[in-house]
């Protein structure tokens, strides 16, 4: 093998590897906690995100000096909206009365620290760039929508009380991977847009079965923050239109969009708890959950 072979293998596994990270950080993510932490969820994800594309940025970029040409996708203005929004980030946090703790997080909020943007940003581009075949994009998703069921199938666990985690922190109906359970519900409902998508799309029965497992999550948890999401994304599928070569919305679908129109109307005017639903902690105010007595 000559070195010109040699170069080339050495950057397809680092290619490899670079694609392996970032699938990692889309399953992982909603899952993953410490339970020996003192912050069980964020601060683990955190570190968890920002590990995964720093690793998948490093090795991206062995891998395109390797072939002696860095190739950037996306066009201007996705570069130019993702430079703004660093930059804007950036900025404030140099600017803050407190700016280590508005860098890391530690100890305020940690889902709005200039790290957790930026590795959310980082995620986005590797996205873009890392990703250059349409199959290795729908199988991102597709393990994002497969952990964001796990996740909700583990919080319908926790809300009817039944706890199959050994620890203490974990044995209370509130306890979930992904923060509140209101939180939950609004990372559900962006999901499922995007799981009709590919119902839509693809035409598997696990497409199906996704769908329809994010919708009762969806209505379980009756958030209306959540129902507003939900609404958002249903629209912005009914303008774009998922359509045919022909420019027209496919018929069959055309009742599903209407149908997830009518019930996210219904559920933000008309709030359900029906017989059978377990109770949900109390929101008692922004960001602080309390259990129901």
């Amino acid at each position: 093998m000559n070195s010109h072979q040699k170069m080339k293998t050495s950057s397809f596994i680092f290619a490899k590897i670079s694609k392996t990270a970032l699938y990692l950080a889309f399953f992982l993510t909603p899952l993953f906690f410490l339970p020996f932490a003192q912050n069980v969820l964020n601060s683990p994800k955190q570190i968890l995100l920002l590990g995964l594309v720093l690793v998948s940025s490093t090795t991206w970029l062995i891998s395109q000096v390797g072939q002696k040409k860095v190739i950037l996708r996306g066009n201007k203005i996705f570069s130019f909206v993702l430079l703004l929004v660093l930059g804007f980030f950036s900025i404030s946090t140099l600017l803050s009365i407190w700016p280590s703790a508005s860098f890391w997080g530690w100890p305020l909020g940690i889902t709005d620290s200039f790290v957790t943007i930026f590795s959310f940003l980082l995620l986005v581009f590797l996205s873009v760039n890392v990703f250059t075949k349409e199959k290795e994009i729908f199988f991102a998703i597709f393990l994002l929508l497969s952990s964001g069921v796990l996740t909700g199938i583990f919080l319908i666990f926790q809300l009817y009380g039944i706890f199959i985690l050994p620890f203490d922190f974990s044995k209370i109906i509130s306890f979930n991977t992904l923060g509140s359970v209101y939180q939950a519900g609004i990372f559900f409902a962006v999901l499922l847009p995007i799981s009709l998508v590919f119902a839509f799309r693809i035409k598997k029965p696990i497409f199906y079965g996704i769908f329809l497992i994010l919708l009762a999550l969806v209505i379980l948890i009756d958030f209306s923050s959540a129902w507003l999401v939900l609404l958002f994304g249903i629209l912005t599928l009914t303008i774009l239109g998922l359509s045919d070569p022909q420019g027209k919305i496919k018929g069959s679908w055309v009742g599903i969009l209407m149908g997830l129109l009518v019930l996210s109307f219904f559920f933000l005017l008309f709030p359900l708890r029906f017989t059978g639903f377990p109770d949900l902690p109390i929101q008692v105010s922004p960001g602080i959950v309390a259990e129901e007595s």
